[in-house]
């Protein structure tokens, strides 16, 4: 609801288009929302494997001033990028980005649903992020913990319309201190420890490329905060992502070395297996979870 709301409240005419990423979770994994709820067109934008839109292909986008076609209103960003596996949007990025929003008079709006895990991994305030950014989203209940909820900014006239927006699509509540209190435990003491989940993060993908020779891999040097995209070779494994997943979560454990847990997994796709690490997840969860995947495939 929050990049939705952001991106109405910004593309408020009739017949307005944002551009967005073509790897994007608002492009891949919010219902379509854009055209369904807010009547919005969008145009793709090509999306490097580091999260970064090409940004000469987004100045190739912006629509002229023409009656046949829709009027460009808008840029999303995000960051942390979700299906790039957690990437991170360095300042120099942002700054370009921004420079060139401004050079075409749009607004620049960021997924920032991890935008904590950017700031951690890069060691700055999250404000640091978003010089020049327009309007910002950001989820508490993904790392940062909470039980629900996440919050938008902008300027004053922005949130006036946000909140219009906000109570048409059903989302006004009263009596919502009971979720705010959590919420901002999670944005003064929550974000200080991201560190550790990216640490753990790190481990898990250098143990999956240990593992190259049975079919798994992934890349420490891009997993750079709480996401792992861990490679699937069927040729190799014998499985494939999807039945990977499935006896993560399903098997009964038969040895100790797994401790008798059971793990959620996400297939991307049946080649890629898709890991958050998380304030619930230990040292001692990896090590077993690590354990358990190495059983799978060898014993499939």
């Amino acid at each position: 609801m929050g990049n939705l709301i952001a991106v109405m409240v910004h593309c408020w005419q009739r017949g307005a288009e944002a551009l967005i990423g073509n790897r994007c979770h608002i492009l891949l994994y919010e219902q379509g929302g854009l055209a369904q709820v807010g009547g919005i067109h969008h145009q793709e934008v090509e999306t490097y494997d580091d999260g970064r839109l090409n940004l000469a292909d987004l100045r190739s986008k912006v629509r002229i001033d023409d009656v046949h076609f829709p009027v460009t209103s808008l840029i999303c960003l995000e960051n942390t990028h979700n299906m790039c596996g957690g990437r991170v949007l360095r300042p120099e990025y942002m700054a370009e980005a921004s420079a060139l929003a401004k050079e075409l008079q749009l607004p620049l709006h960021v997924d920032g649903a991890r935008l904590f895990n950017a700031a951690a991994a890069l060691d700055v305030p999250a404000s640091d992020l978003l010089r020049g950014v327009d309007s910002v989203s950001v989820c508490l209940s993904k790392a940062l913990a909470a039980p629900v909820g996440s919050i938008i900014g902008g300027s004053n006239e922005f949130i006036r319309k946000a909140m219009r927006l906000r109570k048409v699509l059903g989302g006004g509540m009263r009596q919502a201190g009971v979720l705010a209190a959590p919420g901002l435990l999670s944005l003064e003491v929550m974000s200080q420890r991201l560190h550790e989940d990216h640490k753990l993060a790190k481990y898990l993908s250098e143990a999956c490329q240990s593992m190259q020779h049975l079919g798994l891999s992934s890349d420490p040097v891009a997993t750079e905060t709480n996401i792992v995209m861990m490679g699937v070779d069927k040729a190799m494994t014998g499985l494939d992502a999807n039945e990977i997943a499935e006896r993560l979560e399903q098997e009964e454990p038969s040895v100790s070395d797994d401790s008798g847990k059971k793990f959620l997994v996400w297939a991307t796709t049946d080649k890629q297996i898709r890991a958050a690490l998380h304030y619930h997840i230990s040292q001692a969860d990896v090590e077993a979870f690590v354990a358990k995947m190495k059983r799978i495939v060898q014993t499939k």
